[in-house]
């Protein structure tokens, strides 16, 4: 039994048993780590103790590796601590420290001297059913530990400690993980906490079994030395991904090393990390607690008093870290440049000391993890999203470099060859070359001066051309006093009478027509008016003409965009390709803002097509690509971000949906500096997000603040007004309260026609989901005309297989079940596509299963009872797991109660024994 203390000293006093230290009758909190370092130095008063035993004792030296820099930084955190009290801890200069003066103390309590004495073939304490395997780890009285079932081939992992210091740091790390699981859910890349002991002696966690850690998995033959170094980044990118969502949380690992990462076979045969140990975690903002509903776990926060900054690993910890800081964002991001350097030279041992960049040949390479690992944290990335997306869009930015390199080498070629000309005998044949070599380059600098005085004229004349078109054709237009004007004009009309007005002017050249038809197609865009935008990019890619006119590229790209919202998507993939051969033929300059708009329209292809992952590659890239080259335009700001935000949300991975959006709402980003579409697309993508975390009360009132700005702005039936009603009433639909979703639908709708058109597709997709709307509210005649309506014209704009029109066969098979019309109903759901409807959108239940529970209604509409009993009956389990909403699960289970019953009648009598009889 080990005696407990209470120390009195000046103005402090320092309890053992408590623990506690007040000064100047305060309390003042600290750290575990400064408490063990306070009862060492004072119980070894006017002595001299050794930074190496300091380290033992305190840290556990022989065990981990620990640099002296993090008992300097706890000393002087101590010290601090202390304040005029502190002047007490010496430096002993090449030997340790020593507490000066003669402290008063008496006995207060004890602390048992047990250890934790855990063995291999033991069984786990309070854990009968495991048996204890292996020691993982040992440190600061903690030990980790793996076990096994007696009765399967489970595995576990389990954390033990012994005294009460270490329980906090049990219960810590427990507590975190709970918020880390309320915040990101059930997901592969982290362990989940399966359970506690903290009544008695041993305490413990009980976690899942997550793999070998990467440092013990890298060092058999077949591993890391087996992987290439795409498929390294590609570890590395999954490892990135994880701490990212972690900050978005906001949660600041602090810990990061390869200790810390699991490693484990998918069962495609390809590695996948986890990250593991919340033990120096800390969230970053207290706020956000009550958010998480966390409130009653007294989670450590960032920068709190009883945080410990140096309880990391020094190999892997920030300069500013071991000098006293508290860890950051930016702290990781030095965390994990160490691993990825470590990863690409592929030894999880070596530091990046002085001279690492001679150890890796892409000097791309070289300057990400050197940003990565700078001393200086404003250096840093800012974000692991922004390192992450410079390693993705390595490949790419390996080629710009590669032709940079050779405009270089050209460059040095000539002058070269300058230098030897001057260096030639005789004099005269010098002159010569150097004459000749200087009438090249004049003629060469002519040729550019004189193409560039062309793009000059062109672009000067198109500025004229365009001022004139915008005076006279368009602004003219709107004039109530100028010849041939029309009252009241709506901005549709003004556009489709600019356009014709183009069409009839002859005396214009195409190249400046062409930038007409390219702004003209923008702005239809903009008004959702797909067929007259669509016919407007194609007009200006057929007049651009000129391989060095970047218009044709730009205008293709724009009309990637319009052929995918429109369903078209090989003909986008066409047009794609195109644009890129144009692009890739301009000027290097010109080049970075096309390939954006490359990155864009790749990004929403593959979105639609169901290439999630693919899609969220594209929008890291544009994303990237947009800091660098635009990171004043706010319009690309805003496409960027909010693509990348619909690419996570179709992943439902709502929390980096979210985390993308979150900034484009800060307040300088207001709507005027914005504009409305931009300003109230990052809202309700935000809504969005919320919405799929089911914070539907929240969404909804940010939808509410949007339909109600856009109303008083815009004015009642303006497009934008629709759009947003429609994301209200789905919100609504979700809260299982039809008839409030009834309104904001069919106001929707009512707008959608006016502003773009009864047979537009926006209006078309308004009239489906009122239909929806209809159906869940139990009007099944109205929700089937507006559907049967809905479909046939989409199918006219979009063929049979375009995913919506998949989504409202499916809704129109369930309004005609709800009719008891199941034959009908059958050869709806019959005339499907599965692989179409599988991209149709984001839905909890997966769509093979409410196809499966909608077949099984059908056939027991028709009579054949005992065809639909098998696929209800596995419906309906499978509809539970999935957690399926009540009203969903009340018209299956009904369904399934009527086909068990031999004895219930058909729920409309007019269709019994119509099929099969059961």
């Amino acid at each position: 039994m080990r005696k407990l203390y209470r120390y009195k000293f000046g103005a402090a006093v320092f309890d053992e048993a408590r623990p506690q230290l007040t000064v100047n009758h305060l309390q003042v909190r600290l750290a575990p780590k400064q408490r063990k370092l306070l009862s060492v130095l004072l119980g070894n008063a006017g002595k001299v103790v050794s930074r190496d035993e300091l380290l033992d004792r305190v840290w556990g030296y022989n065990n981990f590796d620990v640099s002296p820099h993090v008992l300097t930084a706890a000393v002087d955190r101590l010290r601090n601590a202390l304040g005029p009290e502190g002047e007490a801890i010496k430096t002993v200069h090449g030997s340790g420290y020593r507490f000066d003066g003669v402290p008063t103390r008496e006995v207060v309590g004890g602390q048992s001297d047990a250890t934790l004495a855990l063995e291999p073939g033991k069984p786990v304490p309070r854990r009968p059913d495991f048996e204890l395997d292996e020691l993982l780890a040992s440190s600061e009285g903690i030990e980790v530990w793996t076990a096994h079932s007696q009765r399967s081939a489970e595995r576990r992992v389990y954390k033990f400690a012994a005294d009460r210091d270490d329980l906090r740091h049990l219960k810590h790390e427990a507590r975190l993980a709970t918020v880390v699981g309320k915040a990101l859910g059930d997901r592969r890349d982290l362990v989940k906490v399966l359970g506690a002991g903290f009544e008695e002696i041993p305490y413990f966690v009980e976690l899942e079994y997550g793999g070998d850690n990467l440092l013990q998995w890298s060092k058999a033959p077949d591993r890391l030395a087996g992987l290439d170094l795409d498929a390294r980044l590609k570890l590395f990118i999954g490892i990135a991904r994880t701490i990212a969502d972690l900050h978005s949380i906001p949660l600041i690992h602090a810990d990061i090393k390869p200790q810390n990462i699991l490693i484990d076979r998918a069962d495609d045969g390809t590695w996948y990390t986890r990250v593991v140990d919340f033990g120096s975690s800390r969230l970053d903002r207290a706020e956000l607690l009550e958010a998480l509903q966390a409130t009653q776990l007294s989670v450590t926060v960032a920068g709190s008093a009883n945080t410990d900054p140096t309880r990391g690993t020094f190999m892997y910890m920030a300069p500013e870290i071991w000098q006293g800081d508290s860890a950051t964002v930016r702290s990781d991001i030095f965390s994990l440049g160490v691993i990825l350097y470590q990863l690409v030279v592929g030894d999880l041992t070596r530091r990046p000391d002085a001279g690492w960049q001679r150890e890796i040949d892409d000097p791309l390479l070289v300057r990400d993890i050197g940003q990565a690992i700078d001393g200086d944290p404003a250096r840093r990335f800012a974000s692991v999203a922004e390192l992450a997306g410079n390693l993705r869009d390595l490949a790419r930015r390996r080629e710009a470099t590669r032709l940079e390199e050779a405009r270089q080498q050209e460059s040095e070629r000539l002058q070269q060859l300058v230098d030897r000309a001057r260096a030639r005998r005789p004099w005269v044949l010098a002159s010569f070359s150097i004459l000749a070599l200087g009438l090249a380059a004049a003629i060469a600098l002519a040729y550019r001066l004189d193409q560039a005085a062309r793009e000059a004229r062109r672009e000067t004349s198109r500025a004229i051309e365009i001022s004139r078109f915008l005076e006279r054709d368009v602004i003219g237009a709107a004039n109530p006093g100028a010849p041939h004007a029309v009252s009241d004009v709506k901005v549709k009309d003004l556009l489709v009478r600019a356009a014709a007005g183009l069409e009839a002017r002859t005396a214009i050249d195409d190249s400046t027509r062409g930038a007409m038809h390219h702004a003209l197609g923008r702005a239809f865009l903009g008004l959702s008016d797909y067929d007259n935008a669509r016919h407007q990019f194609e007009e200006a890619i057929r007049l651009a003409g000129d391989p060095g006119d970047a218009l044709g590229p730009r205008a293709g790209y724009d009309l990637v965009e319009v052929l995918t919202m429109t369903g078209h998507r090989p003909e986008a993939r066409s047009v794609l390709a195109q644009a890129d051969s144009q692009a890739g033929e301009l000027p290097v300059p010109e080049r970075p803002a096309l390939e954006l708009q490359s990155h864009l329209a790749k990004g929403a292809l593959d979105y639609d097509d169901g290439k999630i992952d693919e899609a969220v590659s594209e929008a890291l890239a544009a994303e990237s690509l947009q800091r660098r080259i635009a990171a004043s335009d706010d319009d690309l700001l805003f496409k960027s971000r909010l693509h990348l935000a619909d690419a996570y949300f179709f992943q439902q991975d709502y929390v980096s949906s979210e985390t993308a959006v979150r900034p484009l709402m800060a307040p300088e980003y207001t709507i005027d500096r914005v504009g409305a579409k931009n300003w109230g697309s990052a809202r309700l993508s935000y809504a969005s997000a919320l919405q799929g975390r089911h914070e539907a009360t929240q969404a909804e009132r940010v939808q509410r603040e949007v339909v109600d700005t856009f109303t008083r702005r815009l004015g009642r039936d303006h497009f934008l007004v629709g759009f947003a009603e429609e994301c209200l009433a789905s919100t609504l639909v979700d809260q299982d309260r039809w008839r409030d979703a009834l309104a904001p639908a069919r106001d929707s709708l009512r707008i959608m026609r006016i502003a773009l058109g009864q047979d537009s597709q926006d209006a078309r997709l308004a009239q489906a989901n009122l239909g929806n709307v209809e159906l869940m509210a139990g009007d099944f005649s109205a929700a089937i005309a507006e559907l049967q309506d809905a479909l046939g014209g989409l199918i006219a704009l979009q063929g049979e297989s375009d995913p919506q029109v998949q989504m409202t066969s499916f809704y129109l098979a369930d309004a005609l079940l709800g009719q008891g019309r199941g034959r009908e109903a059958l050869q709806v759901l019959d005339r499907l596509q599965r692989k179409a409807l599988a991209t149709a959108g984001v839905v909890e239940i997966p769509w093979e299963i409410q196809l499966q529970a909608q077949r099984g209604r059908a056939l027991l509409e028709m009579g054949r009872r005992t065809e639909a009993l098998p696929l209800l009956r596995s419906a309906l389990a499978e509809m539970e797991k999935a957690g399926a909403r009540p009203s969903q699960l009340a018209t299956v289970r009904d369904a399934l109660e009527r086909a068990e019953s031999k004895h219930r009648p058909p729920r409309h009598g007019s269709l019994a024994g119509v099929g099969s009889p059961s």
